[in-house]
């Protein structure tokens, strides 16, 4: 499509970018499947490169997943290990969260906490700027985490958060962010293996307080971007596109790409820059089902919205 460019490819393969956020200088970090790496990218020069890398190197199929802002320069990511080419399995059991540090001059990395409990670790998201809501995409549960003392508990539960017996792959829940409207706050999500995009309102100690809501059914979600608006953004992965639905629900808009073709394929995350005019998109080099049978290296892409 016209409005979409490749502003970084990796050039290697199979690589992997899985989830996304921004700095405040507007350069995007990406973590990566693969290899347990942030890498930053500079959408005015194109340019890319590794800046973090968290887990220690005996770890058998390091991977990251989630990321999200804490605060200015300060972000909480997920890690552990994950064999993206045996079968694209977890190991549950080895998931933890870790901040990174990125306001001094020197990045740091610091574990927050072990989270043996936990299937697979897939999106966090920021609560305040010292709590984060972690997802376990295989157990079907949220999680509360307290970034200042590494404690956590299990804050939400509900049968859309869980894999049906029959689904195709085991993929639960997997994108999560916070929304504060004026008379309401709620926390979206999205289920892969239930093809559907949801939201419940909740408490401000983060229970719910009413019912969930399908806002779109028929989609193989996988992360997305909030607008102020609470307009949704939502990566489709294996599908190959990025769509617009409305903040209450309704029919999914094209906004980039189509099921054939390599504009964002495999589309894991999303984040907005320039004020919501463009949507910066992390992909999996269409890793999980590929394009024809043919796949390539994992890349960022640049989509106008305005």
């Amino acid at each position: 499509m016209s409005n979409t460019r490749t502003i970084f490819q990796l050039n290697s393969q199979p690589t992997w970018f899985e989830n996304i956020s921004l700095r405040p200088r507007g350069t995007i970090l990406a973590t990566r499947l693969d290899v347990p790496e942030v890498w930053e990218i500079d959408p005015e020069k194109s340019t890319g490169s590794k800046i973090l890398r968290v887990l220690p190197d005996d770890i058998p199929n390091p991977a990251l997943t989630g990321i999200c802002c804490l605060k200015p320069d300060v972000f909480a990511v997920a890690a552990g290990s994950f064999d993206m080419l045996g079968g694209a399995k977890s190991k549950p059991g080895s998931w933890s969260i870790w901040v990174a540090d990125l306001a001094g001059e020197q990045a740091k990395v610091t574990k927050i906490a072990d989270m043996p409990e936990i299937g697979m670790i897939n999106g966090i998201a920021t609560w305040d700027e010292n709590t984060a809501l972690i997802t376990d995409c295989l157990y079907g549960k949220v999680y509360k985490l307290s970034v200042a003392t590494g404690s956590y508990n299990v804050t939400l539960e509900d049968d859309t958060f869980t894999i049906p017996a029959d689904a195709p792959f085991q993929v639960g829940l997997n994108g999560i962010k916070v929304h504060r409207f004026a008379e309401q706050t709620y926390v979206y999500y999205t289920t892969t293996s239930r093809f559907c995009v949801y939201r419940v309102p909740v408490t401000q100690q983060v229970q719910a307080e009413g019912p969930i809501e399908t806002l779109a059914p028929g989609l193989v979600a996988d992360d997305f971007a909030l607008a102020r608006d609470g307009t949704m953004y939502v990566c489709t992965n294996i599908s190959n596109m990025v769509v617009r639905i409305p903040a209450t629900g309704g029919k999914a808009v094209l906004v980039a790409g189509e099921a054939k073709a390599f504009d964002v394929a495999g589309s894991t995350a999303c984040v907005f820059g320039e004020d919501e005019g463009v949507l910066y998109i992390s992909t999996s080099g269409a890793n999980a089902v590929p394009v024809d049978g043919k796949t390539e290296p994992a890349k960022i892409v640049e989509v106008r919205l305005s």
